[in-house]
């Protein structure tokens, strides 16, 4: 299989996983754990994922890179985000899905 062959077939995976094992790769690509560790560095410096022990993540993990310019009805979201942060009350535990509201309510808690 050819370097760009392997490295879209990583990146293949890793939208549909949103993190890949090199030990994986490795076997389902049938190529040695140095390759597959360069072609995510190659990948990691192309700022196409993020390239941590044992494998990748999708840039989906990192906020710094999602900023959204052009959110629908960003408005509504802050009406939705004050109420619910109305709720939210100090030491509780939030689970959330994923959605530019929810990347807003995010953004409004307070760090401590």
């Amino acid at each position: 299989m050819l370097k760009k062959e392997r490295q879209a077939y990583i990146m293949h995976q890793l939208n549909l996983h949103n993190k890949v094992l090199s030990v994986d790769l490795c076997n389902e690509i049938a190529v040695s754990e140095d390759t597959i560790r360069r072609d995510l560095q190659e990948l990691s410096e192309a700022g196409q994922l993020i390239k941590v022990h044992g494998g990748a993540l999708s840039m989906a993990f990192n906020e710094v890179q999602f900023e959204p310019m052009n959110i629908y009805s960003r408005a509504h979201k802050k009406v939705i985000v004050s109420k619910a942060l109305q709720l939210i009350k100090s030491g509780m535990f939030i689970l959330t899905s994923g959605g530019t509201t929810i990347l807003e309510l995010i953004r409004a808690l307070p760090l401590s």
